[in-house]
């Protein structure tokens, strides 16, 4: 019996002409809506494009300054737009002119498949997220500047975000502002949120109370990733950055020249367990305790391979370890630090415990008497593999009733003494020497040591390296003077 094709033949040409017909009135299909200064785009403001855009579609927004209604409190109204500048945040630029905040974002219309990319956003204000308001919002920002704005009552000059995912790239945060006593977050505030930071610029951002650049509040699975944080300050904890109840990792970060009356740069509290890998804390200053960082609250900070360099305060020129804080330290570089009172490095007190392995302390400062590490108040430390050299005022380690336990470490050349206090029962006993690490060149910040050294694995007595730092000469440094080391740090 022979099939009779001649309905399918005709049906199939039918039913693929209606196919490209939906396909062409689909609403999804990305389109491109162009936004210009003067009005005279597809759209007249920026949020009448991104109304008129559904999910795939780019809001093109043309260089000029965007003022104005329509272009400030911004808001998505479905997922998957794309908000992009054609020129840049050099060119672009949405001015909210102390009006209110530039972006309201909410729940899933502003979930990771929303994009915000090359714009500046200035002179916005709110009483808590400056130019950014976002409540479970997980949008991505990219190529972004964000530039004087302020939250005039609370938390985050010019970011505030709750829950969510939001993503931050390549972003600069200047001169934004948290005012108010509770003032947090000078530049963005997170809470219980897992924002992720990378390649950003935190400069001249303040907070009233804390966390002059940065809070991060009882968030999970935060990630701070190749950023900086350059003179910010804070008007009574946290310059740079205030950690609460919080374990982000922190990695490839530089703190510069941050300032607040306690944690120059960073303040870890409540049970906080961040860690901080490969950064850098260069000249922050605490007028009272923990130049560089401020350790309280049961929070026990992991720290490795970190340089703190002409950090400066009271009490901790470089950490501050207080209340029941447990840091561990490992591979951390701390040179020319100075406290006006004690440990001019590290100062542990409070029920505290400290664990130092294979760190190099050299040049560092602490007032008469006092300790370049400092242990009181029924602290501990235990350190190992370490150098601790060559302070220029007090010795190497200072304690009360507290007490420490150091192995395989050279402890030499310290001004107010080497071998003394609670370390002295470990003079020549588990490992320990006091012995020039002969660095291979101390005078021009190279803490490297020479093929020579005591400290060197094929030198040492246990075939252990010693310090931070492996060999990397092979003649001694014959002077060594402190000025060239600040090269490294300014």
């Amino acid at each position: 019996m022979r099939t009779d094709n001649s309905l399918l033949t005709r049906v199939i040409p039918l039913l693929l002409a209606a196919c490209l017909l939906l396909a062409s009135s689909n609403p999804c299909t990305a389109r491109t809506i162009t936004v210009k200064a003067d009005g005279t785009g597809d759209q007249e403001t920026i949020q009448s494009g991104l109304d008129a855009a559904t999910q795939g579609d780019t809001v093109l927004v043309m260089p000029g300054t965007y003022s104005g209604d329509g272009n400030r409190y911004l808001s998505f109204g479905c997922e998957g737009i794309a908000l992009l500048s054609s020129a840049g945040a050099a060119s672009t630029v949405i001015d909210c002119e102390r009006a209110d905040m530039c972006f309201w974002l909410f729940g899933a219309p502003s979930n990771t498949t929303s994009v915000i990319s090359g714009f500046t956003i200035t002179n916005g204000r709110a009483d808590e997220g400056g130019a950014v308001y976002g409540m479970n919002a997980s949008a991505r920002f990219v190529d972004c500047v964000f530039d004087d704005n302020l939250a005039s009552a609370g938390w985050g000059g010019a970011v505030r975000c709750w829950g969510g995912t939001p993503i931050f790239r390549n972003c600069v945060f200047s001169d934004n502002c948290a005012e108010g006593g509770d003032g947090i977050g000078g530049g963005a505030y997170f809470r219980s949120a897992s924002p992720v930071l990378d390649g950003c610029t935190f400069t001249g951002n303040s907070a009233q109370y804390g966390g002059g650049a940065l809070c991060l509040d009882g968030g999970t699975d935060e990630v701070v990733t190749g950023c900086l944080f350059d003179g910010n300050n804070a008007g009574h904890y946290a310059g740079a950055m205030r950690i609460y109840a919080s374990s982000p990792t922190i990695s490839n970060c530089v703190f510069l020249s941050n300032t607040s009356p306690f944690a120059g740069a960073a303040e870890l509290l409540a049970s906080s367990d961040p860690t901080f890998e490969d950064c850098l804390f260069a000249s922050n200053s605490a007028y009272y305790d923990g130049g560089a960082i401020y350790c309280s609250q049961g929070s026990s900070p992991t720290i490795s391979s970190t340089g703190f360099g002409y950090n400066t305060a009271r009490s901790g020129g470089a950490i501050r370890v207080y209340s029941d804080c447990a840091p561990e330290i490992s591979w951390c570089t701390f040179a020319s630090n100075s406290a006006s009172q004690s440990g001019g490095a590290i100062a542990v007190r409070d029920l505290s415990t400290a664990g130092l392995t294979s760190c190099t302390f050299w040049g560092n400062s602490a007032g008469a008497d006092n300790g370049v590490i400092e242990l009181m108040d029924n602290s501990h430390a235990t350190i190992s593999k370490c150098i601790i050299s060559f302070s220029t005022c007090g010795k190497a380690v200072s304690c009360d009733e507290s007490g420490a336990e150091i192995s395989d470490s050279d402890v030499y050349g310290n001004a107010g003494g080497d071998w003394v206090d609670c370390i002295a029962v470990y003079e020549g006993e588990s490992g320990n020497i006091c012995a020039d690490p002969l660095f291979c060149g101390a005078e021009t910040g190279d803490l490297r040591l020479h093929a020579d050294s005591p400290c060197a694995a094929e030198m040492s007595q246990w075939g252990i390296l010693i310090g931070a730092w492996d060999v990397g000469c092979g003649s001694p440094v014959q002077t060594t003077s402190w000025g060239r080391i600040k090269a490294m740090y300014r």
